[in-house]
C-alpha cells in the first residue's frame, strides 16, 4: 500500500440498531482510541474522520465496540483526487 493511499480521508459512521444506549460514553471511547488522530462527532450515529492508515490499525477495536453496543460500522473512503 502506497503512502498517498495511507493518508487518504475516510469516514466511519456507526448508526445505532436500537436507541437506548448512551452514544455520548462511546464517543469518548472513541475519541480515547485515536486521540488527536480522528475527528468525532456524535448525534444520532457516531462519525469518526480520520486517514485510512488508523481506520486500519482501529479496525478491529471498532468493531469490538459496534458488537458490544449494537453499532452497524459503515466505512466511506474519499474519492481519489
Amino acid at each position: 500500500m502506497g503512502e498517498k493511499e495511507k493518508m487518504s480521508q475516510v469516514m466511519i459512521v456507526m448508526s445505532k440498531m436500537s436507541k437506548n444506549k448512551n452514544i455520548l460514553a462511546d464517543m469518548k471511547k472513541v475519541q480515547k482510541m485515536f486521540w488527536d488522530d480522528a475527528d468525532v462527532m456524535a448525534t444520532e450515529e457516531l462519525q469518526i474522520i480520520t486517514t485510512k492508515q488508523w481506520s486500519d490499525k482501529y479496525k478491529d477495536d471498532l468493531q469490538k465496540l459496534a458488537d458490544e453496543k449494537g453499532y452497524q460500522i459503515e466505512v466511506i473512503e474519499a474519492p481519489k483526487q
